[in-house]
């Protein structure tokens, strides 16, 4: 006699993908009665494009990309494209999600070593350090691929672009042996360039810099990435240094009174592993402008980045205006009436009490 398991046990191929679908089929709190426009319109672009591995989602503050951002993971779960991350720019969104998550009834974690999610369960929660650093739990260059994504979610992609930055850049102070060698080593370069900067920079002033041209970066790289190597436990480097050592030739290096700085023009952000693997990458932002950048950064491929994903709808879209009539007229000024702040006029004004100014003193505007 056989025993058909798949029967006994269920099948999850009826599972949704569409987030639409999944949305209504959340336990979720009465506030998320329904899908904003804006919110449908992106999910049904994105969902309508399966087969692009890169997609960036365009979305004011405020239109609810938290929601859109944890029903595209969720679809990629039901799809079996897992294990999936949502990243965040910092620990306090973090906590924002996952209270949102439990609000919408989606399972997430907040642990990495989440049997949940590593089985496809439960989707990560986590701030972008916990991805790109050094010592990333998801594997960073020789390390391998330790923990598996098969999607993810960059929320406010253009406030995590400047920690990555930050994360593949060492800064390493003036009383650092690493400093002193390489004040050392490079300084006849830096002194050709500029003999009077270079002096200054020997002296400790911190107010002065210089970049050590490339040329010499490229001849001395070996020996830099020894004596880095040395002090590879170091705080400043721990967390750094697997990143730039892979891309040391190609780093810039600049030398200021008080510290040095090497920097890869681009952060190699392929290093790590799980990333550079990833099924699904969607990028999520508000404000990011030029596209080309999460090429650069974040390694997204050039044919798939064509446009951008944004709402058809103008729904809860509201006008932005910043007014500064000082910058139209130098001479605008804040008069004065009867002691308070009544108008705006101008300096050459005398404003005694008349509606000259398009206020009615002591009373409302006009």
């Amino acid at each position: 006699m056989e025993i058909d398991f798949e029967k006994l046990f269920g099948d999850d191929e009826d599972a949704p993908t569409n987030p639409r679908d999944i949305f209504l089929t959340l336990d979720k709190a009465p506030e998320f009665s329904f899908l904003r426009d804006i919110q449908s319109d992106v999910l049904d672009a994105w969902y309508n494009e399966p087969n692009a591995r890169d997609a960036v989602i365009k979305l004011n503050v405020g239109s609810g990309k938290t929601l859109v951002g944890l029903l595209i993971l969720q679809s990629s779960l039901n799809a079996v494209i897992g294990p999936a991350v949502f990243v965040c720019p910092d620990n306090f969104l973090v906590e924002q999600v996952v209270k949102e998550a439990e609000r919408l009834g989606i399972d997430v974690t907040t642990d990495a070593n989440d049997y949940s999610f590593r089985s496809s369960g439960k989707i990560l929660v986590a701030n972008i350090y916990k991805v790109f650093n050094g010592r990333s739990v998801f594997g960073v260059g020789p390390a391998g691929e330790r923990i598996e994504i098969g999607s993810i979610v960059i929320d406010d992609a253009h406030a995590c672009l400047q920690s990555i930055i930050e994360q593949f850049r060492v800064h390493l102070p003036n009383t650092h042996p690493v400093y002193t060698w390489a004040l050392t080593k490079f300084g006849p370069a830096m002194k050709r360039q500029s003999p009077i900067i270079h002096l200054s920079v020997t002296q400790g002033d911190r107010q002065y810099y210089q970049e050590v041209p490339f040329w010499s970066v490229q001849e001395h790289a070996e020996a830099l990435l020894e004596i880095l190597h040395e002090y590879r436990e170091a705080d400043e480097l721990k967390f750094s240094l697997p990143f730039i050592a892979e891309v040391l030739p190609l780093c810039r290096i600049v030398i200021s009174g008080g510290e040095i700085e090497i920097a890869p023009t681009c952060p190699p952000t392929e290093l790590v592993n799980s990333f550079r693997n990833a099924k699904r990458r969607v990028y999520m932002t508000a404000t990011l402008s030029d596209d080309s950048i999460l090429i650069t950064h974040f390694g997204a491929q050039s044919d798939e980045l064509t446009h951008a994903i944004t709402a058809a709808s103008l729904q809860g879209m509201g006008e932005r205006m910043i007014i500064m009539p000082q910058e139209l007229n130098p001479e605008i000024t804040l008069l004065f009436h009867n002691g308070e702040k009544d108008c705006l006029g101008s300096e050459r004004d005398l404003c005694g009490g008349e509606e000259r100014c398009g206020l009615a003193h002591n009373g409302p505007p006009l």
